[in-house]
Parts: structure tokens; C-alpha cells; sequence
């Protein structure tokens, strides 16, 4: 099985620095009850049943977890007593409660026809996306041919997008992938191989022809001339016909671009000043988000003491002051202590004219465009009964935020995870006490929405079978894919 490590996360530092601020400091005073719903933890029963040899029947551990349309998309998986990953999957499980069902795992048989459990998964990427409809993920198969490609999945179809080998629009085939982001009838990609023309591709969520985005050959708009340096390009955004994704150029500076219906364009570049501290200009970009049109990205200078914050770009114009600064010498105040100041970000989501980050062993939220900074969560606080144990880079996924809550997977100091259901506040708030509606409750299922499944399942099943993109039964559904 080939494998490529993830690109390098510029936060590394500051979550190095600020799990050991965190470790240092101990429990904090103003530690309090903090109400959430849980949605998923790992007292949650495995869909499918035990693994093949594994007598365990709830996850051992949780990834952070995608959310939208009152749907939450999380990747979890088991191991045995020698710590050994026995199983694991993507599943998908409503907000308000239920049991989660599986989109794939590594039962899932994904050749047509089926060997199982050669033609199975055995490795999914450690990033994958949701639009409330359809899941996009990167996986590789047990087979010897240890095929790996991009697939969109919902809990009844599996459809194999694009795999190794296929023809990269840039040049030659494509060969490893990472960094998939859905939106409606196209995901994007990046080619991290060194052996491939790398780059940010995109093509049809269903079959159909990728195509470049950007790459080694395309000019960065307002860049005078210079390339895109695709060998640094990390995770892209893709949310409501707009890709956003950080982008190094072959003059070694860095910015946020976005395409959209009318091509390629800068959010910002070395060109633009950082706002609301009268210069200098953006020389360091890492995160970049998107949704509804808002693109949020984590930026400044070099220096960690110089304009590093969180910054949104609405409607196409930069905000003229960051959401929060964090910087070495002193960042935005902790609403909840005056003399805390913020000194790095871990993770960053983004959504419903929100955003939400973990800094320094706490979780905040804002409403962009308002004054409204709050502290959500802390190390030390209780939920659910327990003690939390630790808040950072892995808390947050970039789409864990919708219905107006946010989706944070919390550890907890007797070794279990969940990942929980928090009400984003309007107004500044410490440690709000008020769980969405949504999440409270499992909506009924619409009149016909059975006979509908039923129906599409029969359209599917008349469909013609081809090699490349066939249909193969299992235990949850219907699986579109295989070679």
C-alpha cells in the first residue's frame, strides 16, 4: 500500500506551545458545568457488529466530525488490546440521537464483483467532506493492487470518482490523493505525489473527467507573472460554487485564492495589509475555509508576534479587523478573563455566518460581523458528568459547524471521546448553557420517504453494469465503484 505523510501543519508550533501552557497551568479556577448534547462517543455501538476477530462492539476512538442538514459525518474506529486498529469507518448519524449507519468501512467491498476481503478497505484519509447530501472521502483497498482513489458515498451508494492510474488532466496519471472537499455535483482533490503532476483538481461527485484547477503551469492572478508552487498547496474548501485554497508561489510568497463561475481570484496576497493594524502586509497563510460565499483563513506575518489572527473575507471584501488575533506578545482577551490573552490557534471550523477555534486549551465561537467573542468550553470543565482532558488541534473539523451549533470532539480524563452538540451564541457568553433544538430532537421521517429509498434503489439496480463504475450489493446498501 502506498502512503504519503500529510503535508506539514503550520500550527504545529503553537500546538506544541499551547498543549504545554495547558499542561503547566493545571486545572483552571474558573472551571464550570457546561451543557451539550452528546451525539456520538465511544460508548456507541460499532454499526455492523464486531469487527472480523474482535469480540468489542463500541469505538475505541473518534476523528472530529463533519456537519450539515442536521447530519453529522465522523470517522471512528476499533482497536484490540495490543492497540492494534482492528476496523474502522466513515459513518453518518443525526444530530438529535439515533444509531449511526455506516458509509464505508472496512467490510466495505468496493470490486466488482466482490473478493471479500481483498476487494474491501483497508486505509480511508484522514480528511474527508459533507455536504448534507453525499460524503467525499479518499480510501485504498486491501487488494494487491492496493488501489487508491476518490470516492462520494451516502449510506446506500458508493461511487469511485477517480482512482490511481487515471489520466491527470496536468500531465501523465494520477497517482496519490488527499484533501477531498464536496460540494453538490463536483468534489475537489489535491495530487500530493512527487512522482505525479501535482495540483488541485476537481471533477464530477458522480463519473466523469477531472480537471485542473491550478497547478505548476497556472499564473497566479495579481502575482505578475508568477506560478502556482503545487508541491506546498494543502487542503482546499469547497462549499456553495466557491474553492477556496491557499496558494505558494513560485517567487516563495503565499495567499488565498478562490475560484468561483468567473475563474481564479485573490482573496488576499503579499500585495494586501493585514487590517486593522495599518500594515504590515500578509507574508504567512495556513487555514483556509469556506461557506455560504464567507471564506475564513488563519494568516499574518512570519512573525508570530505580528498580525497572526483569523481572518473572513464576505461578500469579497476583507473585514476590517480580525475575528481574533494570537500572537506571542499579547492577542485578543479571553472574554471570560480579562487577563488571559489568546496566544495560538489549533483548529478552525467554519459555517452558518460562523466561526468557531480552540486556543490555548479552550474552545471560542463568533458570529462574523459582531463584537460576540465567547469562550464555549475549557480544559477542566465538566460535561456530560465528566472532566474535560484536552481541546486542540484535532477538536475542530473545518465543517463542524451547522444548525447554529458546533460539533467538538472532546476528550475526557477517564480516556473516553464524544464528539458533542454546542449552541454558538449570539451575544459574547461564558460557558452558555442552551443546547439547539436540532439537536434535542430526531426529526420523523417525511410521508414516502421509505417508498422514495425503495425507488431508487430499483433505478439503481436497472442500471447497465460496466466494469469500471459497476454495482455491487452489501450489507448496508448498494456500492458504486470498483475498477
Amino acid at each position: 500500500m502506498r502512503s504519503i505523510p500529510p503535508p506539514p501543519s503550520s500550527w504545529t508550533l503553537g500546538f506544541t506551545c499551547a498543549v504545554a501552557a495547558v499542561w503547566l497551568a493545571g486545572t483552571p479556577a474558573s472551571a464550570a458545568t457546561v451543557e451539550a448534547k452528546r451525539v456520538v462517543d465511544t460508548d456507541t455501538a460499532v454499526p455492523g457488529g464486531p469487527f472480523d476477530n474482535e469480540t468489542s462492539t463500541t469505538f475505541t476512538t473518534l476523528m472530529s466530525g463533519s456537519a450539515a442538514g442536521g447530519q453529522l459525518v465522523f470517522s471512528g474506529w476499533v482497536q484490540d488490546t495490543f492497540g492494534v486498529i482492528v476496523g474502522r469507518g466513515l459513518y453518518q448519524v443525526d444530530v438529535g440521537g439515533g444509531e449511526p449507519e455506516i458509509i464505508a468501512d472496512t467490510r466495505t467491498c468496493a470490486e466488482d464483483p466482490c473478493t471479500p476481503p481483498t476487494d474491501a478497505f483497508i486505509a480511508f484519509g484522514e480528511n474527508y467532506s459533507f455536504d448534507g447530501t453525499t460524503v467525499g472521502f479518499t480510501g485504498t483497498l486491501t487488494n494487491f493492487s492496493g488501489l487508491t482513489g476518490v470516492w462520494t458515498a451516502t449510506v446506500s451508494s458508493l461511487t469511485l470518482v477517480v482512482e490511481d492510474g487515471d489520466f491527470n488532466p496536468s500531465g501523465g496519471s494520477f497517482d496519490i490523493f488527499a484533501s477531498p472537499a464536496i460540494d453538490a455535483d463536483e468534489i475537489a482533490f489535491t495530487e500530493r505525489s512527487f512522482s505525479a503532476e501535482q495540483g488541485i483538481f476537481a471533477a464530477p461527485s458522480s463519473t466523469g473527467s477531472a480537471r485542473t484547477v491550478a497547478d505548476d503551469t497556472t499564473a497566479a492572478p495579481g502575482g505578475g507573472g508568477a506560478l502556482f508552487d503545487p508541491s506546498s498547496m494543502s487542503r482546499v474548501a469547497y462549499r456553495d460554487g466557491v474553492l477556496a485554497f491557499r496558494g505558494v508561489l513560485d517567487n516563495a510568497t503565499q495567499g488565498v485564492y478562490a475560484e468561483d463561475d468567473q475563474g481564479i481570484r485573490v482573496v488576499v496576497d503579499a500585495q494586501t495589509e493585514i487590517p486593522g493594524l495599518g500594515g504590515p502586509n500578509f507574508t504567512s497563510i495556513t487555514s483556509v475555509l469556506t461557506d455560504d460565499g464567507d471564506i475564513a483563513f488563519f494568516g499574518g506575518t512570519s512573525s508570530v508576534s505580528t498580525g497572526r489572527g483569523l481572518y473572513v473575507e464576505r461578500d469579497e471584501a476583507l473585514l476590517p479587523a480580525p475575528i481574533v488575533l494570537a500572537k506571542t506578545l499579547g492577542g485578543s482577551v479571553d472574554p471570560c478573563d480579562q487577563s488571559t490573552r489568546l496566544l495560538f490557534i489549533d483548529s478552525i471550523a467554519l459555517g452558518d455566518g460562523s466561526v468557531a477555534f480552540v486556543s490555548d486549551g479552550a474552545l471560542y465561537s463568533a458570529r462574523i460581523g459582531t463584537d460576540g467573542l465567547s469562550r464555549l468550553l475549557q480544559f477542566g470543565d465538566t460535561v456530560d458528568g465528566k472532566t474535560v482532558d484536552f481541546l486542540g488541534g484535532e477538536t475542530l473539523h473545518p465543517e463542524g459547524i451547522s444548525t447554529g451549533a458546533v460539533f467538538p470532539l472532546i476528550s475526557f480524563t477517564d480516556g473516553s471521546k464524544g464528539i458533542y452538540c454546542m449552541g454558538i451564541p449570539e451575544t459574547s457568553q461564558c460557558s452558555p448553557t442552551t443546547v439547539p433544538e436540532r439537536c434535542l430532537t430526531v426529526p420523523e421521517p417525511a410521508a414516502g420517504t421509505q417508498l422514495v429509498a425503495v425507488l431508487t434503489t430499483l433505478a439503481m439496480l436497472r442500471r447497465g453494469r460496466r466494469r469500471s463504475r459497476g454495482l455491487v450489493a452489501r450489507d448496508n446498501g448498494l456500492i458504486e465503484g470498483g475498477r
